[in-house]
């Protein structure tokens, strides 16, 4: 099992792109990944509200490097970082 890594909100912003919207995608259980272009100023609200943790490998290689759950799903976050080492900053 990995380590969970919890990413600060300001290194949250750092890692994200400058954008008005960012690329996300949840998996709902099944087989399929849904993708949403969400508001930057709701991304950054999100990651006030929630723990915001790196995500696993798999969704760093999709370039999806943070992820936070909202009560309700896994919300996998696009990020211009995607190539970190879990725990890494640049």
């Amino acid at each position: 099992m990995e380590e969970k890594v919890v990413v600060p909100f300001e290194e949250c912003v750092r890692r994200i792109g400058d954008g008005k919207k960012i690329h996300t995608f949840v998996n709902p259980g099944t087989n399929l990944l849904i993708g949403a272009d969400w508001d930057r100023k709701k991304i950054l609200e999100a990651f006030r509200k929630y723990e915001v943790e790196e995500s696993g490998p798999a969704a760093m290689a999709t370039g999806h490097g943070l992820v936070f759950h909202d009560g309700t799903k896994y919300i996998f976050v696009e990020t211009k970082t995607n190539n970190l080492t879990k725990g890494e900053t640049k």
